[in-house]
């Protein structure tokens, strides 16, 4: 097996929380190629909670659910698998 890239900061799991502490990592400078997520989720982070209430509300007319870009996200996603 071959030597994989190194990092600086690694999170790891892709939920919400991971989202966040991506975010801050990059509020204190932290830059491209620094972060790594680890993360079996398929999709960007968002706040689940919020999907569930809207769901059951009726008033609700659209759904606002993503946490960060996905440009930003992609940033940080060193390798999807």
């Amino acid at each position: 097996m071959g030597r994989g890239r190194a990092f600086m900061y690694v999170i790891l799991g892709g939920g919400v929380a991971a989202g966040y502490a991506a975010l801050e990592f990059t509020k204190r400078g932290v830059s491209r190629g620094e972060l790594c997520i680890i993360s079996e989720e398929t999709v960007a982070p968002y706040e689940r909670p919020v999907l569930s209430k809207d769901f059951l509300l009726p008033e609700s007319k659209h759904l606002n659910l993503t946490l960060l870009s996905l440009v930003f996200l992609s940033n940080c996603i060193h390798d999807r698998r």
